[in-house]
């Protein structure tokens, strides 16, 4: 006797469409990161130029502090690109029972 319960195919089902939807919302949140990423370098930039013609500590100072926005956006989008990872086979450590659910779900 299993201590694990069998899966039905309904629950397998909705199982897969929970992780399209939510691998969705993954990438929408990954394209406005995209967005969020182009803004910070591009006002980066254009501070350091005024900064530059200006002779503005203050503006050179500011385009530089954008660099922090622009390496945590890079973060952000590299642990998203990570949580699309449907492979996973465990979960903190543990293993997953042993209902094969990539062998169900084609991967």
């Amino acid at each position: 006797m299993t201590k694990f319960k069998r899966h039905t195919t309904e629950e397998m089902n909705n199982w897969e469409k929970t992780q399209a939807t939510e691998l969705a919302k993954i990438r929408a949140s990954q394209h406005h990161l995209i967005y969020n990423l182009v803004a910070y370098v591009v006002i980066s930039i254009i501070e350091y130029w005024l900064a530059e013609i200006s002779k503005s500590q203050t503006l050179r100072a500011d385009a530089f502090n954008n660099l922090s926005g622009i390496i945590s956006t890079f973060l952000l989008m590299m642990g998203l690109h990570i949580a699309q990872d449907v492979d996973d086979d465990d979960i903190i450590g543990a293993r997953l029972p042993s209902g094969n659910y990539q062998a169900h779900m084609g991967v």
